[in-house]
């Protein structure tokens, strides 16, 4: 091996140990700014129930214990469902197909409905039709790589905000 060799594979090793030394403390410079910004979100969030110690703020601390039982109770949704994109089309199409009973009379969702179920509609063969329906459009949705990746990232991009 000739010295041009060896400087050759030690500039290339001195190149290579350089950028990942960048890459380290970019990500390194990146997880202090998360942090950070996750430390202050939670000094802000702890902030907001101070709230609860002044008596005529009782709402706003009534509404942050409600939101933290919504968000409670989304978090243990989302363990309960195995496909939640499928459980959140099965639960869009049951409640257009509820609006449909209830003030929607002559639109087009009671139109698809009384077509497919026919008269059975209003028996549970009917609404067991009307949920297999709903359950089948779901499952063929969320089966879409389309829409799954459209609606992974939409719920991705989505921030909490809170007033």
């Amino acid at each position: 091996m000739q010295a041009s060799d060896y400087l050759r594979i030690k500039l290339q090793s001195n190149r290579q140990l350089s950028i990942y030394t960048q890459h380290g403390f970019n990500s390194f410079a990146q997880a202090i700014k998360n942090t950070v910004s996750d430390i202050y979100s939670g000094i802000e969030r702890a902030s907001w129930y101070t709230s609860c110690l002044i008596p005529r703020y009782g709402d706003v601390c009534s509404e942050l214990i409600t939101e933290e039982k919504r968000m409670s109770l989304s978090i243990a949704s989302v363990f309960k469902h195995h496909d939640v994109i499928l459980h959140m089309f099965v639960l869009y199409f049951e409640m257009l197909e509820k609006d449909s009973e209830d003030g929607n009379k002559n639109g087009s969702v009671r139109g698809l409905v009384k077509g497919i179920a026919g008269h059975s509609a209003k028996t549970a063969v009917g609404r067991s039709t009307r949920h297999a329906i709903a359950y089948a459009l779901s499952k063929a949705l969320s089966g879409s790589e389309i829409v799954s990746k459209v609606v992974a990232e939409i719920i991705a991009s989505c921030k909490y905000s809170h007033r």
